[in-house]
C-alpha cells in the first residue's frame, strides 16, 4: 500500500503448500491482522510515529580512521544511555567470517563508521590490536544504558568470535540489548505467519522492510543493496560506509518508533521484555554459537518428559486466558 490512501495486493504464489489442513486456516486471519496495523496507517495518512526522512535530511556520517578518532568516539559511547550498534562481515553467515566494520549511532541524525578487518582498512596491526582490546573492554564493562541491535543474535554472535579469526572476542555483554527485529515480532506476531506464506515477497523482519513500515526509504534510495552485503569483503570501504552507517542510525530510529508505539497500544511491559528476557535470550544464544555453553542435560530431558513442570505452567496460562470475559 501507499500512504496516498490506496491498497495494492501483489498477485504471489505460496512458498509452500502446508501439510495439515488446519494450517491453511491460519494466514488468512493473521493477514486480516497485519492489514489491519496497516489500514489503520493509510487512514491515518502515514505511520502514528514516522521516522526521519532521510532522503530530506541525509545523516552525518563521521569516518574513524585514526586512533584519536576511535577515543573521541569511545567517549561518546560511554556516556550515551541507548547505543545502536550494527556490524558488517565478508558474508552473512555468523561461524567463519572476518568483521569488516561496525558502526555505532546514539541518536538518529548522526552515525560512526570504524573500518577494522577490511583489506583498505587505514589501521595497522597495532592500532587493530589497541581497538579491539577497547571495544572488547566497553561490552563487557559497560553497564550504563543498553545496547540496540536488528537481529542481535548475528550481531552479538560476530562480535564474540575470537579475535584471531577476524573478530574482537567478546566474552560477554554486561549492558542489555534491545533487538529491534524483536521488536516488531512483539509489535505485530501475525506478520510470522504472512512471511511462511509468501516468504520470498515478504520479509517483515528484515531492517529496510521494517523501517519501510515507518516511511522510512532510506535502504531503497541508496547506491547499495542489502543483496550486495554477500559480498561485503570485496567491495571497496567508500562503497558501503554511508549504507552501513544508515542501518546503525536506522536501528537507533526504530527502536524510538517501538517504544513509541507499545506505550501508545498500552503494551507497559515491552520495554521490560524487550530488555529482560529477550536480552537474555540474545546473549545466550550468541553465546551457544560463538564458543558453546554447559547445559544441565538432566533438567532438560526433564522439561520435555511426561512430568514436565512447563506442561503445568502451560495448563494454568490455558485455563487463566479461557476463563477471561473477553474469550467467553
Amino acid at each position: 500500500y501507499s500512504f496516498g490512501g490506496t491498497i495494492d495486493f501483489v498477485a504471489c504464489s505460496p512458498q509452500r503448500q502446508s501439510r495439515d489442513d488446519d494450517i491453511d486456516l491460519v494466514p488468512p486471519a493473521s493477514m486480516i491482522g497485519y492489514f489491519m496495523h496497516r489500514i489503520e496507517d493509510v487512514l491515518n495518512g502515514g505511520p502514528e510515529f514516522p521516522m526521519r526522512d532521510y532522503t530530506k535530511n541525509p545523516i552525518k556520517v563521521y569516518n574513524i580512521n585514526t586512533r584519536s578518532r576511535f577515543d573521541k568516539l569511545m567517549a561518546i559511547i560511554e556516556k550515551a544511555d541507548a547505543v545502536a550498534v550494527d556490524t558488517e562481515a565478508t558474508s552473512l553467515q555468523r561461524y567463519r567470517n572476518t568483521l569488516l566494520s561496525i558502526q555505532f549511532a546514539v541518536n538518529d541524525r548522526e552515525g560512526y563508521f570504524l573500518p577494522l578487518f577490511h583489506s583498505e582498512t587505514p589501521f595497522c596491526n597495532s592500532d587493530l590490536e589497541y581497538i579491539s582490546d577497547k571495544l572488547r573492554t566497553l561490552f563487557q564493562e559497560k553497564g550504563k544504558g543498553y545496547w540496540i541491535f536488528h537481529n542481535a543474535k548475528f550481531d552479538m554472535t560476530l562480535l564474540r568470535v575470537s579475535r584471531t579469526l577476524g573478530s574482537i572476542g567478546v566474552e560477554y555483554f554486561k549492558a542489555p540489548a534491545w533487538d529491534t527485529l524483536s521488536g516488531e515480532f512483539l509489535l505485530d506476531e501475525n506478520m510470522k505467519f504472512v512471511r511462511q506464506k509468501y516468504g520470498p515477497y515478504f520479509r517483515p523482519y528484515q531492517l529496510d522492510h521494517a523501517a519501510m513500515r515507518y516511511g522510512c526509504t532510506v535502504h531503497h534510495t541508496a547506491g547499495f543493496s542489502k543483496s550486495e552485503r554477500k559480498n561485503m569483503g570485496s567491495a571497496q570501504l567508500w562503497k558501503f560506509e554511508k549504507y552501513a552507517t544508515y542501518d546503525a542510525v536506522v536501528t537507533f530510529a526504530l527502536h524510538e518508533v517501538q517504544a513509541k508505539l507499545a506505550e501508545s497500544r498500552g503494551h507497559a511491559g515491552y520495554r521490560a521484555f524487550q530488555l529482560g528476557q529477550f536480552s537474555s535470550m540474545h546473549n545466550a544464544f550468541s553465546a551457544v554459537e560463538s564458543r558453546g555453553m554447559f547445559m544441565d542435560t538432566a533438567y532438560c530431558l526433564e522439561l520435555i518428559g511426561p512430568q514436565s513442570p512447563l506442561k503445568e505452567e502451560f495448563n494454568r496460562a490455558y485455563n487463566r486466558l479461557f476463563s477471561m470475559p473477553a474469550i467467553n
